[in-house]
């Protein structure tokens, strides 16, 4: 009885040794830093999208969260976040509205 090409691909497709080296997973490290120039090459080539949708949303997050948070936990706990926590929340969420609004400014009339 003699071997078909459908019995031939369902056993496995390559002879053992094909490809050298072996295929197999990279370090976790390795995979987050080719992951890391693939994000920065699309916010590169898409910047004013993903300043739109991510880096503006973000800013103001974290500034309302240093600023908010630092008040609250002076008043409620008595003690600081960090030094300078409350300015530098501030400095993010004033320069996360100029960006909004340099975007607005910025953008292509349709």
């Amino acid at each position: 009885m003699s071997v078909t090409h459908h019995d031939r691909l369902a056993s496995n497709r390559f002879e053992a040794g094909t490809f050298a080296p072996a295929p197999r997973p990279n370090t976790p490290v390795a995979m987050l830093a080719a992951q890391t120039r693939m994000e920065l090459k699309l916010l590169l080539r898409n910047g004013e999208q993903l300043l739109l949708t991510m880096f503006i949303p973000i800013t103001l997050l974290i500034g309302l969260t240093l600023f908010c948070g630092d008040l609250l936990v002076r008043h409620y706990a008595g003690w600081r976040m960090f030094p300078m926590a409350a300015p530098a929340g501030g400095l993010l969420l004033i320069g996360g509205w100029l960006i909004v609004a340099l975007s607005a400014l910025t953008m292509p009339r349709r």
